[in-house]
């Protein structure tokens, strides 16, 4: 399964006003939240095994990498989640980090999902 992730968007010809530019971005980021928790909540309740998505290739002299998300049960805490990231580069996997995570608010709060990702497999 395909989760679709709103992005932030924002158009300055038609938000006038302070109240008005809050109030929408307000709207977007908890769209973007409420995303984030079915998929984190997904995986905690056992629905799901694993969610995963990629981050916008970057090309170098001499290879091609982009950045791997995978959130998946923890192998190190019991009842958490964990957010495996790891560079692909030029098909290597190079593990870069990992972090726990016992709550959909932890896992939203700490934005550990990286810049922007716009499709998550669920599996």
């Amino acid at each position: 399964m395909k989760i679709e992730i709103p992005q932030i968007t924002l158009n300055a010809f038609k938000i006038f006003g302070d109240e008005k530019l809050e109030a929408e971005l307000d709207l977007q980021e908890n769209a973007v939240k409420v995303a984030w928790s079915e998929i984190y909540n997904s995986i905690a309740s056992g629905g799901s095994n694993i969610a995963y998505w990629d981050e916008s290739p970057v090309e170098r002299p001499g290879f091609k990498s982009f950045m791997r998300y995978a959130l998946h049960r923890s192998a190190k805490q019991d009842g958490f989640l964990q957010l495996s990231v790891m560079e692909i580069r030029n098909g290597e996997i190079i593990p870069t980090s990992d972090s726990q995570h016992d709550n959909a608010e932890d896992f939203i709060r700490r934005r550990a999902w990286g810049r922007g990702a716009e499709t998550v497999t669920v599996m």
